[in-house]
């Protein structure tokens, strides 16, 4: 009995760490990445976007995405430290203050990225309305900087992060 109701407990354990992925390929953006069932896809202004399944909408309407967006440099040709740097001055500028609260370098689909965690906090005279939380990773292949976003609201972040890094882990360019 005992050995049975080890086993039992070993099937379950395993039938909830495995997670049933999708793939996601953006033929026109050049890239794929692996999603799990919390997240669902949405077009939204002519962009892909992956939103928390079963987020409450608030006043707000606000809902937990991802997205990746492809940026073209062919008229403005930079190296990832350059465009890293423009990214923490853009950021600056917008937010008035560095709310940067972790950057590294890391590799994404074989390719050096930067990693950036970052608060956008409420101030409703910038047009905040919520206080966000984001992961942000971008890379640069072929004068094209692919920017992959987590976006939460601060007290939702942690919740979905692990799922949310399941994009990050395997995100690769196509070509």
């Amino acid at each position: 009995m005992k050995y049975i109701t080890i086993l039992f407990l070993m099937m379950s354990l395993t039938g909830c760490s495995q997670e049933k992925l999708q793939e996601y390929k953006s033929e026109k953006g050049g890239f794929a990445f692996s999603y799990n069932d919390l997240w669902e896809k949405q077009l939204m202004n002519g962009h892909t976007v992956f939103l928390t399944k079963g987020d409450k909408e608030d006043k707000t309407n606000f809902r937990n995405n991802l997205n990746v967006i492809v940026q073209d440099l062919s008229q403005n040709p930079m190296s990832l430290e350059d465009y890293h740097n423009l990214t923490l001055q853009q950021m600056q500028q917008a937010l008035g203050k560095n709310t940067v609260t972790s950057d590294k370098g890391v590799t994404i689909g074989g390719v050096n990225a930067k990693e950036l965690f970052y608060t956008i906090p409420k101030d409703i005279s910038k047009g905040n309305f919520l206080d966000l939380k984001l992961k942000q990773a971008y890379l640069i292949k072929n004068n094209k900087a692919y920017l992959i976003t987590y976006t939460a609201k601060t007290k939702d972040f942690e919740k979905y992060l692990q799922s949310a890094n399941t994009f990050f882990e395997t995100f690769k360019l196509l070509n």
